[in-house]
Parts: C-alpha cells; structure tokens; sequence
C-alpha cells in the first residue's frame, strides 16, 4: 500500500509541479523558436544520451548503445612538474 501511495503521489508531484517548472526554465532561456518541445517530449524523444563517467571508474553496468560514457574529455595531458632544489625533508 505504502509503494502504491508513495508512487501515485511522485507522478503527480512531477506533473503538477516538478514538469512546468522546467519547461518555465526552457521557454525562459531557448525562447527563441516557436516549435519548441516540452520537456516531457525531450525526456522521451532523447536519441542520444553523454554520460559523465568512464568505464575504468565506474562499476560494470550493461548500457544501451545511444548511451554514451564520454568521463575525462576534459582532462588534458599532464605537463612536466617544475625541478625543485635544496629541499630539506623533515620527518
């Protein structure tokens, strides 16, 4: 009864509050078209998904072939550390 209940009023809380308050957001920032979807169609019409994680740091999951793992492309390749002189260690 609790799962039931608890589910019946998460669907509505996103329909009645959660939904029109990002498509408040969307038509504020890209109100530029007047063909512009819902986020309701965004959410099912979503052809390709980037997900911020990489396969070596993440745990083995199965994923669908339109998502894809694109974590670290942000990284760039380490530069060489500059040579430090004289440094007493004290330990």
């Amino acid at each position: 009864m609790y799962n039931t209940v608890f589910n019946t009023l998460t669907r509505v809380g996103r329909q009645l509050f959660h939904l029109p308050t990002q498509n408040a957001v969307l038509h504020k920032f890209f109100n530029y078209t007047d063909n512009l979807p819902s986020v309701w169609e965004l959410e099912y019409k979503t052809s390709l998904v980037l997900l911020n994680s990489h396969l070596s740091f993440s745990y083995p999951k199965p994923l669908m072939p339109n998502y894809v793992q694109v974590g670290g492309m942000h990284v760039k390749p380490p530069k060489k550390l500059p040579q430090v002189r004289n440094v007493k260690l004290m330990f």
